[in-house]
């Protein structure tokens, strides 16, 4: 080897020494990728270079350049063999040609041979920026003269480019590491704040500005309702109405019935898409269980609307699982608060019940205070008294729904299964419940007023069941056990002062005659 020889090689060792120390010692990025270019221009004797990139949305991006007149092209559309740097990038190889602008087997757009006869370049050497996870972009070198790269400078060139593709790997991983940063301090945050937060009605449009927050995404809160086996919407910030469904439909139905998240990147393409939400302009859908101790309590789904919406990635259910085992927690927690709450209110109304109702004899005061009293605990239900008459029939001492002596005949409704099983019976959908009987009548009436779902309690006496404490919701849903305790109490007290009334009457009805 001559003199010559190992001064070109020593100068491109210490050259590529350089390039090595920038990228292990972290220095900034575009620092980096200039230090790069330009050691590699000069040990290849090359007036010109650029390094390019290809962007998660398919445009080519100059991170760095050396002798350019031009920085036309620093922002463009992807053209897969538009040029030596395209076809490189397509065909993850290196590529040269000692004369791009007269090579058959370089194919060029108007545009691309004004920009090299623009910069004066003919000779090029492409080398591809490949990594694991494919190919990045390219490493443009250029001449003026015409001319062919040797196997040594061709060699030189891609030991230049494997160290341009470290670079952009590392810049990529500082990212997403800084971004996984920001995301743990942010569920951090989003964890104090649910925790702090007990009140389920304020929690749930919570935990959905949160959700939207940190994945970028409007989205709904589902619930479990109706037996288990489907969804009601609680909570929706997608800016439409929002439909309950079945587990196993849709992307929240699929999560529910095998509890793990569903990452859906083309929406209109799935093959579970709904027309409807489609229609919408639905492009991409995220969701995930929410799971407490092994029971499900809900779904939580997010989505990105628009021709131009970002795709979901991995990374983004990979932080709304995190989010859901939060979020789950807190629920949790408020819902415990909540019954709590619930049976503090319970115990003291049933306290005041009792005190007020010691005075009064006359039934149907009595119905009505009771009536006046439950609903407050359930104030988005519909409640009704009814006492048993002897012939079977239960007739209505007061209600929020029916008028005052309105009959109901025996056997028919959720009552007549409370009269024969003599214990709380609740319906989802008591218009869809096979095991239940309706006369014409009643059936018009719970249609007209759409009390869908239902709960009864007895009640209760020694001496017997004196009617039934009733409360209906408008929509199909479950109701809890700690819903069927609370109203049972009630009917306990209801049942007692009732037959206190009763009682009374009698004596004095003894005591006239």
């Amino acid at each position: 080897m001559s003199d010559n020889d190992h001064t070109t090689q020593a100068r491109k060792a210490r050259a590529l020494a350089e390039v090595g120390r920038a990228l292990a010692s972290s220095r900034e990025s575009p620092q980096v990728f200039d230090l790069l270019l330009e050691q590699a221009c000069t040990v290849l004797g090359a007036p010109q270079g650029m390094l390019i990139v290809v962007g998660t949305d398919e445009r080519i991006r100059m991170i760095a350049s050396r002798g350019l007149r031009s920085r036309a092209r620093e922002v463009l559309p992807r053209h897969d063999r538009d040029g030596i740097a395209m076809t490189c990038i397509t065909e993850r190889r290196t590529l040269w040609s000692a004369d791009v602008l007269n090579d058959p087997a370089i194919s060029l757009s108007p545009t691309s041979r004004s920009f090299i006869e623009a910069e004066g370049y003919h000779a090029a050497l492409a080398v591809p920026l490949l990594v694991d996870a494919g190919v990045l972009g390219a490493q443009l070198i250029c001449r003026g003269e015409v001319g062919e790269f040797s196997a040594d400078e061709i060699t030189t060139g891609e030991a230049f480019a494997t160290l341009a593709a470290l670079a952009l790997e590392h810049r990529r991983f500082g990212a997403a590491e800084a971004a996984r940063l920001r995301q743990d301090e942010a569920l951090v945050e989003v964890e104090r704040e649910l925790l702090a937060e007990l009140s389920a009605e304020r929690l749930l449009p919570l935990m959905l500005e949160r959700a939207g927050i940190l994945v970028g995404a409007r989205g709904t809160i589902y619930v479990v309702d109706g037996g288990r086996s489907s969804l009601r919407p609680a909570w929706s910030t997608s800016g439409q109405n929002t439909v309950g469904m079945e587990f196993g439909e849709g992307v929240a139905g699929v999560c529910a019935e095998t509890r793990r998240g569903v990452l859906v990147p083309d929406y209109p393409r799935w093959p579970n898409a709904h027309a409807r939400h489609v229609a919408r302009g639905v492009r991409t859908v995220i969701g995930e269980p929410v799971l407490s101790r092994g029971e499900l309590l809900g779904v939580i789904t997010m989505n990105r609307m628009g021709p131009d919406a970002r795709p979901f990635e991995v990374k983004d259910l990979a932080v709304l699982q995190r989010f859901a085992r939060q979020a789950a927690f807190a629920l949790r927690n408020a819902t415990l608060f909540g019954q709590a709450e619930q049976r503090r209110r319970a115990a003291q109304e049933l306290a005041r019940l009792a005190r007020t109702l010691s005075d009064r004899l006359d039934p149907q005061a009595l119905g009505a205070e009771i009536v006046q009293s439950f609903h407050s605990l359930f104030p988005e239900l519909s409640c009704t008294l009814r006492l048993l008459r002897p012939d079977g029939a239960l007739v209505v001492a007061a209600s929020t729904d029916f008028e005052p002596g309105h009959v109901q005949v025996p056997g028919t409704g959720l009552t007549a299964r409370v009269l024969a099983e003599g214990h709380a019976v609740w319906s989802p959908n008591r218009l869809e419940d096979p095991g239940l009987v309706y006369d014409e009548e009643l059936r018009r009436r719970v249609e007209d007023m759409q009390l869908r779902a239902g709960l009864v309690v007895p009640l209760r006496t020694d001496r017997g069941v004196l009617g039934v404490l009733q409360i209906s919701a408008h929509d199909a849903r479950e109701f809890s056990l700690h819903e069927a305790e609370l109203a049972q109490a009630y009917g306990d007290q209801a049942a007692l002062t009732i037959e206190r009334a009763r009682v009374f009457g009698s004596l004095r009805e003894s005591e006239a005659r």
